[in-house]
């Protein structure tokens, strides 16, 4: 679980959630899976985690349709982070494949 948590924090720390930009930051969407999906359940607790130990900043967990969707709504700027599969990831950074 440690591992998993810094991930995610690594990745907020990649996407530009410094401290600089929590004054300017209050609310951050994380999205998910299906509703009661791994998915969605690991997002509620990163949520939770996340809100806890970032001050000045309110993530909250959205459900979605899954991995895919969850690379769309980061490129498009939709919400700032997202959990989904390294493959969707690297696909997705890269602008290949369907997104």
């Amino acid at each position: 679980m440690l591992g998993v948590v810094a991930a995610v924090l690594l990745v907020a720390g990649s996407i530009g959630l410094s401290a600089d930009t929590a004054a300017a930051q209050k609310r951050i969407t994380m999205k998910g899976g299906q509703i009661r999906g791994a998915y969605n359940r690991w997002t509620s607790a990163y949520a939770i985690f996340l809100t806890k130990e970032m001050d000045g900043i309110q993530v909250s967990s959205e459900s979605s349709t899954g991995a895919s969707e969850n690379v769309r709504s980061v490129n498009s700027g939709a919400v700032k982070l997202a959990l989904t599969f390294s493959s969707e990831s690297y696909l997705g950074a890269r602008g290949l494949a369907h997104y």
